[in-house]
C-alpha cells in the first residue's frame, strides 16, 4: 500500500499496519505496526532447458512433489520474454479456508518463480519461497479469507512487481504483497464486524483495513512496489 512506501521513505517501518492515511509524513512506529509478514528463500531448483514450457503443470506437479508447493490450490501464471522464452511465478496456500469449512485457518503460503535467464538454453532455474504471518491481531482476518480466491486475485500483480524489479528481491516483494492484500481484505466483503473481543478494534475509516474487491495489478503496483 502507498501507506507502506511512504513510510518507508520517512525511516518508519513497514509491516501490517492497524491504521494508516494519506499523510505524506506518515511514519509507522511500534504502535501503528499489527506484525508482518515474513518471507525467505528456501532452495533454488532446476528443469532441463529442452522442457516444454508450454506444459507449466507438470513443472508444478513437480513442484508439489518436492513439498515447494502445497497440494492444495495453486494459482500460477506465465509470459513470453522479450528473447522468446518464458518465465513464470506460482504460488500457493497451506489452507483453502473454503466458505463452507467448519474449522478456518491461518494459511502461510509457497512460492516459486522461474528466473528470466535472457534467452540462454541452461537449465531452468526456479527460486523457491516460504512466507508466514506473524501478526497475532490481524489472524482473524487471515481466516477470514478464501485463501485460494484470495492468492488468484493477485498472482498477476505479484509477476509483474517481481518481473519489474529484475528478478531481485522476491521475498521481500512477497511479503509486501502478502502484507498488503492483508490490510485491504482481497475478497468482495471480510465482515470487521466479526472482530474477536481483545484483539483489538482496526481503524478501518481511512482505507487501510477496508473491505475490497479485487485491484487491477498496475494499480496494485503503485501500492505495493516501493
Amino acid at each position: 500500500m502507498q501507506a507502506q512506501n511512504t513510510s518507508r521513505a520517512n525511516g518508519g517501518q513497514v509491516g501490517i499496519y492497524q491504521k494508516a492515511d494519506t499523510d505524506p509524513n506518515f511514519r509507522a512506529d511500534d504502535d501503528d505496526v499489527l506484525g508482518y509478514w515474513n518471507c525467505s528463500f528456501v532452495q533454488n531448483t532446476t528443469f532441463p532447458a529442452d522442457f516444454d514450457k508450454g506444459a507449466y503443470e507438470e513443472v508444478i506437479a513437480s513442484l508439489q512433489q518436492s513439498v515447494l508447493l502445497y497440494n492444495t490450490s495453486v494459482d500460477f501464471t506465465y509470459e513470453a520474454m522479450p528473447a522468446g522464452n518464458k518465465t513464470f511465478t506460482a504460488w500457493s496456500p497451506s489452507a483453502l479456508n473454503r466458505p463452507n469449512d467448519l474449522v478456518r485457518k491461518v494459511w502461510d503460503v509457497k512460492a516459486c518463480r522461474e528466473v528470466s535467464q535472457n534467452g540462454t538454453f541452461a537449465p531452468i532455474p526456479i527460486m523457491c519461497f516460504y512466507c508466514n504471518m506473524n501478526a497475532p491481531y490481524a489472524e482473524w482476518i487471515v481466516e477470514l479469507m478464501e485463501a485460494g480466491e484470495t492468492l488468484s486475485q493477485f498472482t498477476s500483480a505479484l509477476f509483474r512487481a517481481i518481473s519489474d524489479a529484475n528478478d531481485t528481491n522476491i521475498d521481500g516483494i512477497l511479503a509486501s504483497m502478502l502484507e498488503a492484500i492483508t490490510m485491504v481484505g482481497s475478497e468482495p466483503h471480510i465482515p470487521f464486524s466479526k472482530a474477536p473481543v481483545g484483539k483489538g478494534i482496526l481503524e478501518i475509516t481511512q482505507g487501510c483495513l477496508a473491505a475490497r474487491a479485487e485491484i487491477p495489478w498496475p494499480v496494485f503496483l503503485i501500492l505495493v512496489v516501493p
